[in-house]
């Protein structure tokens, strides 16, 4: 906790030029849907984790980290239904999948991707295995589209397997 509280506070003083999200200092900014506006276009930009490295979150500071897991898969949906409405393009970063498994993305984040589109997203840049997972546009069955980069692997890292010394960067013109 007071490593996340001291995350919080030293992001806070550079709100002017870096958009924090995936940590949140109270209730309020829990349910607040973080908004970067750049050149007319409104972004909601969401970050979840799958865990905390074995770590768990105090009772009454469960608000201190978006996670991504089976209970709080409704809070993930809501999220994303209240950042579309919100803004003029949804960005979810979720941290999931298996270290060290390529290309191919595992059925949990498959089910969190199908989902996410389904509640809006436009756009997910998956990060956490290490390796550079496949990218795909992914069509909910409402007819939602977004393109899906499940994990980008490492842009740098002192990790020495083949595997993981390949990192991707996306580089996307929104307009």
């Amino acid at each position: 906790v007071e490593g996340i509280e001291h995350c919080i506070k030293y992001w806070k003083k550079h709100k002017k030029k870096v958009l924090m999200v995936g940590l949140n200092k109270d209730e309020n900014q829990y349910n607040t849907i973080p908004v970067y506006e750049c050149k007319g276009i409104k972004f909601a930009v969401l970050n979840y984790t799958y865990g905390l490295n074995g770590f768990s979150l105090p009772q009454g500071k469960e608000y201190l980290v978006n996670l991504l897991d089976d209970a709080h898969w409704d809070k993930v949906k809501s999220d994303i239904e209240k950042a579309e409405e919100t803004a003029d393009f949804t960005i979810v970063l979720p941290h999931w999948g298996q270290e060290y498994v390529q290309p191919d993305p595992t059925e949990e984040q498959v089910k969190w991707a199908e989902m996410m589109v389904e509640s809006g997203a436009d756009l997910i840049i998956g990060t956490h295995p290490h390796v550079v997972e496949k990218i795909q546009w992914i069509t909910a069955e409402n007819g939602n589209q977004a393109l899906c980069y499940y994990s980008l692997g490492n842009y740098t890292s002192g990790q020495q397997s083949w595997k993981t010394l390949l990192g991707g960067m996306a580089k996307l013109t929104i307009r």
